[in-house]
């Protein structure tokens, strides 16, 4: 039985009358010296899809395959593969590290502004609480001082009046409850304080004033006025004179 082959046509570069002509030998050669296999594998993949199976074809792939293997791919073109490929992933690497550092320096930055924005308002908050302070503390020696000024203003006026401990305008910014609450120490803070007196501006003039009121002598006629607890109110006076004295000398 005849062999019923294909008749598509064979390609161009497979035929023997293919047209070769030296002059066109120098630019084919030019375009394919680095790869002569590359028509026979060309005619290999048509031989694959357009002829029937025939016994020859496997001396065409072998062929195709010695040659692959005896004429590969110039070694130049790999290693520049190769280099491109490492060069992507330092780029990449570069990259990722350039990101990494970024991303560390705006989380310091971040940090410094937290750090700035808490302590502005924690030294807003000192601030607003010294200015709270100092006007609580302002307004209870002016009390303290307007108290005291008028109760020695009222025991002057009242000669006759019966006066307990906790009547008398102790020099004190707070009122005691007993001798053991008066001290040197809150003495000097009342009578020095600058919200104490708008009359008496210098301290001098504050604690001789309190020196007479307070002198053994001149306060023994208010003494005299005391009912109860009299031997402790003897005593708070003593430390008060004893007090305004030490203030004096000082």
């Amino acid at each position: 039985m005849a062999n019923t082959r294909s008749r598509t046509p064979i390609p161009p570069h497979h035929r023997p009358d293919c047209g070769f002509s030296p002059e066109s030998e120098g630019a084919d050669h030019r375009k394919t010296h680095r790869r002569p296999w590359k028509h026979m594998a060309d005619t290999y993949v048509w031989v694959e899809h357009h002829c029937a199976p025939d016994p020859r074809r496997r001396k065409t792939e072998k062929w195709v395959q010695e040659q692959q293997v005896f004429h590969p791919p110039p070694y130049g073109w790999m290693q520049e593969e190769e280099a491109a490929k490492r060069s992507i992933a330092r780029e990449s690497e570069r990259a990722r590290m350039i990101q990494e550092e970024l991303r560390r320096i705006e989380e310091r930055i971040r940090h410094r502004r937290e750090t700035e924005r808490r302590r502005v308002a924690a030294e807003r908050a000192r601030f607003l609480g010294e200015v709270q302070q100092k006007e609580k503390t302002e307004m209870v020696f002016r009390e303290a001082w307007r108290r005291y000024e008028k109760g020695w203003q009222e025991i002057l006026a009242n000669t006759t009046g019966e006066i307990t401990f906790s009547t008398i305008p102790w020099p004190l910014a707070t009122r005691p409850t007993t001798c053991e609450d008066i001290d040197l120490k809150d003495i000097r803070e009342f009578l020095m304080s600058p919200y104490a007196s708008e009359t008496q501006v210098t301290a001098k003039e504050r604690i001789r004033k309190a020196q007479l009121r307070w002198h053994p002598d001149r306060f023994r006629r208010v003494l005299e006025r005391v009912v109860v607890d009299k031997k402790q109110v003897e005593e708070a006076a003593g430390i008060v004179a004893r007090s305004l004295n030490e203030m004096m000398a000082a």
